[in-house]
């Protein structure tokens, strides 16, 4: 009888497993197919500055020019070798092949997700590994920069390589892992400068798990003190290689315009944590709202898991932390790296209602199921949101970058007006009048196909004193100026970041 229960037992944890393996491959699947309404989309004002003054040159240049911060390095050193393979050789024919372009990054994101999966199984358990899974699939930081071909992808990659091998190490201390964490560590900060606050969090919280335990050593802590020493010097070797790395350019790289220290810098922790707190949440608020309350109500029933969350925790908290200590002033971006970490910290949270009230395999089932229905439901209302929002800041006179909100991953398509223009053998001979925009996006559309366009300085009746006609493109169609004296015919058949007008003089200029 107690052999027939121990099988039975067996055979349900293994298809619980089955399926919580099965629910996680739908979920990565879900997310590419989600993922497929950006990765066609045009490249923007960054992206094409990266391409055209990094990615496109040497390596040499790569290594060794920091002009501005838009040089993450490790991420152009990849794509220099990518273009080189796929033979894309000018920014025309970037222009021409974004999907090709974008399609590492969804690589970089897909891989990101595995390890999110595998860490927090290692962390908890397979029920939290899954919930970390679903959540951070239906975080809009998350899918809004999974696309894009800067840094920050690929840093939450190997950022969650490093969390998962971290992991293993303390599971197992495997020798072999030492050099990989070093670098792990190494490309995550080679990557972007800003990695450091994430790294110097878990260098940190580290040294308080050292100090505890020898403080406490009779306390039954998931880890012995020679793994820490190990791993902290490992973390710390791979700070040094990174700091090696950057040599050629180590001065621009912490000295430069784009950097400001003003040591406790209060304002800080008032503007970056609640928001970026805010779109990590994703609509989705009250109910990890919830999931929070009732694990510190009910702390005790935490069990094993008290450990993992108290740390994810200081992990999430350390880097808004450092930016208040440090006084920089930061773009909110550099904190998208704590997504994964926020979306696993937040599902642990879940644990205690797995571990209080469904104790049953199928209630917990029926659990993560209403939360995949929730949080998919809520995802594409809130993608829906966006989309209308970006579209109101065109008719009106916004344009947001940010966590939430971007400009250029919605009604963004300056390839496809530009051709259109291009096209046209009467429109393609007139000079092209840029209102708004970007400096570095639409210009470069109109070289490719080799139209001209006016100066800066240039107004709009400058330009028809000059010329019986003109196309004028703007990222605010409903702010082009009207005038008795001129005529103005809409050409973009729709809305956009770049519609196109045709002005045409009432009489000929003098």
């Amino acid at each position: 009888m107690f052999i027939f229960n121990a099988y039975k037992k067996m055979d349900e944890q293994q298809c619980v497993s089955i399926g919580v393996n099965s629910c996680a491959g739908i979920l990565l699947v879900y997310f590419v197919i989600i993922q497929n309404r950006f990765l066609h989309l045009d490249l923007w004002n960054d992206e094409v500055y990266t391409f055209k003054f990094f990615i496109l040159q040497s390596y040499r240049t790569i290594v060794t020019d920091y002009h501005v911060p838009n040089n993450h390095i490790l991420l152009n050193l990849f794509y220099r070798l990518y273009l080189d393979i796929t033979g894309i050789r000018t920014l025309s024919d970037a222009f021409n092949h974004p999907f090709l372009l974008r399609l590492p990054q969804l690589i970089f994101a897909v891989i990101t997700l595995i390890f999110t999966f595998r860490a927090s199984g290692i962390l908890f358990n397979k029920k939290v590994a899954l919930l970390s899974l679903l959540l951070l699939v239906t975080t809009i930081p998350y899918v809004n920069f999974t696309p894009q071909i800067r840094g920050y992808n690929l840093s939450m990659m190997l950022f969650l390589l490093l969390f998962y091998y971290s992991l293993r190490y303390f599971e197992f201390g495997r020798k072999t892992l030492v050099p990989l964490i070093s670098i792990f560590t190494a490309l995550l900060i080679y990557t972007i400068p800003s990695n450091m606050y994430t790294v110097i969090t878990m260098e940190t919280l580290l040294g308080g798990l050292f100090i505890l335990k020898l403080w406490r050593p009779h306390l039954l802590l998931p880890y012995t003190k020679q793994a820490t020493i190990t791993l902290m010097f490992a973390i710390l070797g791979g700070v040094l290689l990174s700091f090696l790395l950057y040599y050629p350019v180590l001065k621009h790289v912490f000295l430069n315009d784009y950097v400001s220290y003003l040591p406790f810098r209060f304002s800080n922790l008032l503007e970056y944590f609640p928001h970026v707190i805010h779109c990590f949440n994703s609509n989705r608020g009250i109910m990890l709202a919830v999931a929070a309350a009732v694990t510190i109500f009910f702390f005790k029933n935490a069990g094993k898991s008290v450990f993992g969350m108290i740390g994810l925790s200081g992990m999430v908290l350390g880097p808004f932390l450092l930016v208040f200590v440090l006084g920089n002033n930061v773009p909110d971006r550099v904190f998208v790296t704590l997504a994964p970490l926020y979306a696993i910290c937040v599902a642990s949270f879940f644990d205690v209602f797995f571990i209080r009230w469904l104790t049953a395999w199928q209630a917990k089932g029926l659990f993560i199921g209403m939360m995949a229905i929730f949080c998919i439901f809520n995802l594409n209302l809130e993608l829906c949101r966006i989309d209308r929002e970006l579209m109101a800041d065109i008719e009106s006179d916004g344009r947001r970058q940010d966590l939430y909100f971007n400009y250029y991953l919605a009604h963004f398509r300056p390839q496809a007006e530009v051709s259109a223009i291009s096209n046209d053998e009467t429109l393609s001979k007139l000079p092209v009048l840029i209102v708004g925009c970007e400096p570095h996006d639409i210009p470069h559309y109109l070289e490719e196909k080799n139209l001209a366009y006016l100066n800066d300085s240039v107004n709009v009746q400058t330009a028809l004193s000059d010329h019986q006609s003109i196309l004028l493109v703007t990222n605010h169609p409903n702010k082009v100026p009207q005038d008795s004296n001129f005529h103005v015919k809409k050409l973009s058949p729709d809305n956009n970041y770049h519609t196109f007008f045709l002005l045409t003089n009432i009489k000929s200029p003098d």
